[in-house]
């Protein structure tokens, strides 16, 4: 099988790749030669596409400019784990990382334990302190509420997915604006909300749309059936996302729920991937 690419690499674009996977686990040729932009999203769902995938016999990646950006965006580093770099990737990233000119909000981390977890959040404080302040206008309040976000999104990879996962983070322009917005995403390849309830009490006829239900709208703990507690969960995130006028998106196994000002809509029957997936999208708090 023959995967080609062109565009940007989306939440879209990575529903297409994993459409044409299906429940195959080998490709002869993974062009990304076409690739001309990449979103967090796409850069940690590729990473963890090539983690899942048992051969790829080649992999094409984009012209250098895009190799570039995906360099600073810490892609490389992690995908050295995974796949075989030629020297030529090797020497575009070796290059770019050190960079005093990277602006990255949060290059793809991997996030495994509760020291990762501290690591990021810290990098958040100190590196990209001045990014939130500068081009996204945000105060001190607001970079509390992002850090307060993003550790009940890390944290839910570490109680809850039985897996590792991965965060990444960047600021853009608007498309023929100056007005700018943040997109994080965070992914884990772990069993998912609906065996996570399942395997904590709840009915067998439960299915990934009601999972999802239960923990953005109805802010149902998976501890709730047996009595323990399960921590803020998704209620937090819910509430730091609408206190930074955010939208988000949360999906896992072939169902999808779109966040936006207490507003919810499903997708079902959307290609499936194992574990959880949330992209965040946060805009700039004032006009330049």
């Amino acid at each position: 099988m023959e995967i080609r690419l062109s565009g940007t690499l989306d939440v879209t674009m990575i529903d297409n790749i994993l459409k044409m996977i299906g429940s195959k686990k080998s490709v002869s040729i993974f062009d990304l030669s076409k690739i001309r932009f990449v979103k967090p999203f796409g850069l940690v769902l590729l990473l963890q596409i090539f983690d899942y995938l048992e051969q790829i016999d080649e992999i094409i990646f984009p012209d250098n400019h895009t190799i570039s950006y995906m360099a600073r965006a810490g892609f490389f580093d992690q995908a050295q784990e995974i796949i075989n770099l030629d020297d030529h990737i090797k020497k575009i990233n070796d290059n770019v990382k050190y960079s005093k000119d990277n602006k990255t909000l949060i290059a793809v981390t991997k996030i495994e334990n509760k020291q990762d977890i501290l690591a990021t959040l810290v990098a958040v404080n100190n590196q990209t302190r001045n990014i939130l302040i500068n081009d996204l206008k945000y105060e001190n309040k607001d970079i509390e509420d992002f850090v307060v976000l993003l550790s009940e999104l890390l944290d839910n990879i570490r109680r809850h997915s039985g897996s590792n996962g991965y965060i990444s983070a960047q600021s853009y322009r608007f498309q023929n604006s100056n007005y700018k917005y943040i997109s994080v995403c965070i992914s884990d390849t772990g069993i998912g909300m609906k065996q996570s309830y399942l395997e904590n009490g709840y009915p067998n006829k439960l299915e990934d749309k009601g999972a999802l239900e239960l923990a953005i709208i109805k802010e149902s703990s998976r501890f709730s059936l047996t009595g323990e507690r399960g921590g803020n969960g998704y209620k937090g995130i819910k509430e730091k996302v609408s206190k930074l006028n955010g939208a988000f998106f949360v999906k896992t196994g072939n169902c999808r729920i779109n966040a936006f000002n207490k507003s919810f809509t499903f997708e079902e029957g959307v290609p499936y991937f194992k574990g959880t997936q949330i992209e965040i999208t946060l805009p700039q708090k004032t006009m330049t």
